[in-house]
């Protein structure tokens, strides 16, 4: 045979030659050395195979290669060593080349940098796929330009400072609408403008004079200008002639009109031309409406009755706090280019805060009729996508919904009298890639006029990392040395103790009592409601909570948390619905581009894979990208079968139409941010730099025991399979092994039916350990007696025999111990014995040698690896909770481990007290897998 061992592998040396030459010298491109190392792969993976000896791959190349005429493969090298040296070698080529990839330092190519805008461009897979379409089009792959390369890089340059004629002409012409100032009628040496007023006819227009003012101190200077202008442009009685001046905190000259010399001269300050031109009592009026009679949650407080001020930490100094409203008006008096962006997780306030700070605003402004200080202007960015349109266009539907002329807007912005505040920029449209939320915060910053302040807030982790935090927000900390507009970072803290008994204040007296007393007594249900936005969620569902409260539960069960996820997703989903109602919003404008069940589902897919990875509330940004590619097409194929929620199937209906363009990689990236910044993740910079984590650690405890739930629900959801799909780890209960809460959570979301999570086999074996244990404590409380009775002892037996807890005390711990071993070891002998047989000459001859001993290896393996090591610590705490709640309590541990074994052969919790069945719907904790249907094929049960 020609193509045969020695061939490949020279092949092979070749290969890997190359290979290393081009990470050496970096010549090629990182496609061409992802491919090399793929083809290096498959070529290792031919030499392996061809070396083996009496292998089916090997029957099967040497027939290919007879059959082409080279004749048959014989090699003589040993198959098991042989493939697993081909497999070690496969590892260490893989290593190397991701490792090589990584540090690539060569200049980019023009599909690395398209791939890098899908976060593909360290992918191995990716870039080798490139390659091949590019040598299958023969195409060339030519090293990218610095604009492709570095548009990360490219920032909109901040607006320059507008001259004070333009600015102040074009103030007066959006006050006074039928004025016409062309470009050419300023004269520079007179320092006016010269124009004209319309009027109906060609008679009835006037030429309009407009002399620009340094300052109001210059009003005393108007008399001379005049007659300057008289003696060179002629009288000036039959003209309109206006004199105006930019004004700042200072007060505005409370002249209004002069008469110099017989002519009139109106006099306005930039401050009375912006009032001419803005309804701002209309706004004002608006912010004042909505803060007082909007109610939080379903109470009757409002946002005023429950406002409390928070504090902030600053990137700049991190360890210490300070009130937000006195650290946002030392901001405001200073003149820089600093600008701040307010950060927080979900609900904890950042809205309400600086909404707060305008109201305080509108109040003084309605009462005087007076601009103090920087006007602010609250626009939300909600479905909102700047960088399609200018500044101008951008703002005029906001400036439509209080009845506002954005021009004049405009100008009040360029003048430097401004707060802009941009409220929710993790709600911003189309911001799932990395592209457009650089292009919408370009767009944001052509707001950044000089001494217009901007506010941005939203999510910390809208974010890709800390990279596109610095990049987008401009927050390193030498622009502003270098005069550039740079943004600090301001951190929203929790409430504390006082703060939430302060902002109870609206609250029923009974739900206020109630709530303060538990935030004293339970750590858990404080760190829930330490978000302002938790506080009126609580408040609501108060009367069900001190009822469950009354029957035994804990103020953080699993049906309380449940309430709290919901409210979380729920208060979404109630800001878009109020767009639609009150501004009648289209549907393309929603930033959310998912159903609320599919965002829900996912989350619950972020803690499965947690869970899986054996990670401890914590997973990278990457590996939810991951979990979502890979259950992206089963979740589009399930949403559109029959039996499927309407809102669920329409919802990713237009989601695929509005992507229909985009590749996976693009659709998979924007559910990805979606998923990340709108819903319960927050920043987890302890776990790495792209990091995000549950904000409770309950949180993820209860969604690993939901999708428990969901996947052992009889109904035999769809959903179960987009979980199963999400992680690879399948055994139930490894999830659980140390996640104690999630087991209690768990005994309320399936209730007392054992057999949705454990097979028959499984709950026999379970009880033969504890029927063991239950015999070793026997034994020993025997010998016990039979001590005492020597000793003359016997009294202490007594005292002795309530302690009870089997898995929780020394001895138990002992007694499970050596039962367990028992239960193991009694299971060699059947394997020794089975192999013995197997090994008989009447099997040995028959030819079942293999296929007997590998099936007893198999039973005993399968008993060994399900034992109780670690099912049993985890069905007694299972048991134990629902006892807990029911308020009984085993006598002592022969009595537990004889309710253990009945409630394992059953099939269902035995109680102490013969407890009936109580009335539960745990169907709540099967939401939203029952808006994705039913599946036809019936799952099996771990």
């Amino acid at each position: 045979m020609i193509f045969s061992f020695p061939l490949i592998g020279v092949l092979l040396f070749i290969a890997l030659s190359f290979l290393l030459w081009m990470r050496w010298r970096m010549k090629a491109s990182k496609a061409k050395f992802a491919l090399s190392v793929v083809s290096s792969m498959v070529l290792c993976f031919m030499f392996g195979l061809s070396s083996m000896s009496s292998t089916l791959p090997t029957a099967i190349i040497s027939k290919f290669s007879e059959a082409l005429g080279y004749g048959p493969i014989t090699t003589s090298a040993p198959s098991l060593i042989t493939f697993i040296i081909t497999l070690i070698v496969l590892f260490f080529i893989y290593k190397f080349g991701v490792k090589a990839i990584k540090n690539w330092e060569a200049p980019p190519r023009v599909s690395e940098i398209e791939l890098e805008e899908k976060c593909l461009s360290n992918s191995v897979a990716a870039l080798s796929m490139e390659q091949l379409k590019l040598f299958l089009k023969r195409q060339s792959d030519p090293i990218a330009s610095d604009v492709a390369s570095n548009w990360k890089e490219k920032l909109a340059e901040t607006p320059k400072p507008i001259e004070t004629k333009d600015l102040l002409r074009d103030m007066l012409v959006s006050a006074l609408s039928e004025l016409r100032l062309p470009d050419d009628g300023w004269r520079d040496e007179d320092r006016i403008w010269i124009g004209e007023i319309l009027g109906l006819t060609k008679e009835q227009r006037k030429t309009v004079i407009v002399l620009i003012l340094d300052d109001a101190k210059d009003v005393s200077n108007i008399n001379t200008r005049v007659d300057n202008i008289q003696l060179k442009h002629g009288n000036l009685k039959n003209c309109r002639v206006f004199a105006i001046y930019l004004s700042h905190k200072d007060a505005d000259c409370d002249v209004k009109e002069l008469s110099v010399n017989g002519v009139n001269v109106e006099l306005y300050s930039s401050r009375q031309l912006i009032l001419m031109g803005l309804d701002l009592y209309n706004y004002a009026r608006e912010l004042v409406i909505a803060f007082e009679n909007t109610l939080v949650g379903g109470t009757n407080a409002t946002l005023q009755d429950s406002f409390v001020d928070l504090n902030i930490t600053t990137d700049v100094n991190s360890s210490q706090s300070a009130p937000f409203e006195e650290s946002f008006k030392n901001w405001l008096e200073r003149y820089s280019n600093g600008h701040i962006a307010v950060t927080g997780e979900y609900g904890q306030g950042k809205s309400t805060v600086l909404m707060k700070y305008c109201v305080d605003w509108a109040r003084k402004f309605l009462a005087t009729g007076k601009i103090e200080g920087r006007i602010p202007l609250l626009i939300e960015l909600r479905g909102q996508s700047p960088c399609e349109s200018d500044p101008l266009t951008f703002i005029s539907s906001w400036c439509t919904r209080y009845r506002l002329l954005p021009q004049q807007v405009m100008n009040l912005i360029k003048s430097g009298e401004a707060v802009v505040i941009f409220e929710g920029f993790d709600e911003l449209r189309n911001a799932g890639r990395g592209f457009y939320r650089h292009q919408h915060f370009n767009a944001l910053w052509k707001f950044a006029y000089p001494n217009t302040k901007l506010v941005f807030t939203g999510r910390p982790n809208f974010f890709l990392d800390e990279e596109e935090v610095n990049r987008t927000l401009r927050t390193q900390a030498n622009r502003g040395a270098s005069g550039e507009s740079y943004t600090e970072v301001w951190n929203l803290k929790k409430l504390s103790t006082e703060q939430i008994e302060f902002a109870c204040r609206g609250f029923e007296p009974e739900v206020r009592d109630g709530i303060i007393s538990a935030i004293a007594d339970n750590k858990d249900f404080f760190d829930i409601v330490s978000r302002p936005s938790m506080l009126p969620v609580v408040a609501t569902i108060w009367p069900q909570i001190a009822e469950l409260q009354l029957a035994g539960a804990q103020l953080t069960g699993a049906d309380l948390i449940e309430r709290y996820v919901q409210a979380v997703f729920s208060r979404k989903e109630a800001e878009l619905e109020r767009d639609r109602v009150r501004l009648d919003a289209p549907t393309g404008s929603r930033y959310l581009v998912l159903p609320k069940q599919v965002r829900e589902l996912l989350t619950i897919c972020v803690a499965w894979k947690m869970s899986g990875l054996k990670y401890k509330n914590t997973i990278s940004r990457s590996e939810i990208s991951d979990m979502i590619r890979e259950t992206y097409e089963i979740i589009v194929t399930m949403s559109k079968a029959e039996g499927v929620s309407p809102d669920v199937a329409q919802g990713v209906i237009e989601f695929e139409k509005r992507y229909s363009e985009d590749s996976l990689a693009d659709r998979v990236e924007t559910i990805t941010t979606e998923v990340c910044s709108a819903g319960l993740l927050i920043n987890d910079a302890a776990g790495g730099n792209t990091n995000l984590r549950f904000p409770h650690k309950q949180f993820f405890e209860f969604l690993v025991a939901k999708g428990i739930a969901i996947i052992s629900d009889s109904n035999d959801y769809r959903a179960s399979v987009v979980l199963s799909k999400s992680s690879n780890e399948k055994n139930l209960f490894t999830r659980l092994r140390n996640e104690n809460n999630s087991i209690n959570y768990l005994s309320e979301c399936i209730g007392q039916d054992l057999k949705r999570i454990l097979s028959i086999f499984t709950r026999l074996y379970v009880a033969m350990e504890f029927l063991f244990a239950l015999l070793l404590y026997e034994a020993i409380e025997f010998s016990e007696v039979i001590s005492k009775k020597i000793t003359n002892k016997v009294g202490e037996k007594t005292e002795q025999k309530g302690s009870y807890n089997f898995f929780g005390e020394s001895n138990s711990q002992i007694i499970y111990n050596s039962s367990r071993l028992i239960v193991t070891f009694s299971l060699i002998p059947l394997f020794i014995a089975g192999f013995l047989i197997a090994r008989s000459d009447e099997l040995k001859q028959s030819g079942l040698t293999l296929l007997v001993s590998l099936l007893l290896m198999l039973i005993h393996f399968l008993l060994v690896l399900k034992s109780p090591e670690r099912r049993g610590k985890i069905m007694i705490t299972f048991l134990r909770a629902h006892w807990n709640r029911a308020g009984q309590k085993p006598k002592n541990l022969k009595h537990e481990l004889s309710l253990a074994i009945r409630s394992m052969l059953k099939g269902k919790v035995v109680f102490p007290n013969n407890k009936i069945d109580s009335d539960v719907n745990y169907s709540l904790f099967v939401y939203p897998a029952k808006d994705f249907g039913t599946s036809k094929t019936k799952g099996t049960k771990n």
